[in-house]
């Protein structure tokens, strides 16, 4: 029990500092690099569609938390907008997208 009690408040403490202004500076470390690098580190992707030119590659992260009988879903979908095989824009939406 006095592991678990521990490991919850480190959970919490960790989930407390994530933000989503740093998930923002994230994505914006990937304006500029290649297509190649992105699917190398990040795997492929759930989704891939291609609109107007350019293609857009998206990352879905999904979980499902249950805590004192309370079900609570997260989900963060964060899309990557490429233009001749460079990331040059993002978009995301969801409630876990913070790092």
């Amino acid at each position: 029990m006095h592991k678990l009690l521990i490991t919850l408040i480190l959970t919490i403490c960790m989930a407390g500092c994530a933000t989503e202004e740093r998930y923002k500076k994230e994505l914006n470390s990937w304006i500029g690099r290649p297509e190649s690098e992105l699917i190398r580190q990040k795997g492929v992707p759930n989704g891939i569609y291609k609109l107007d030119g350019n293609k857009y590659l998206t990352y879905q992260y999904q979980n499902i938390s249950s805590y004192n009988g309370k079900v609570k879903f997260f989900h963060c979908d964060t899309t990557y907008v490429i233009e001749n095989k460079v990331v040059i824009d993002w978009s995301f939406k969801g409630n876990a997208c913070k790092m």
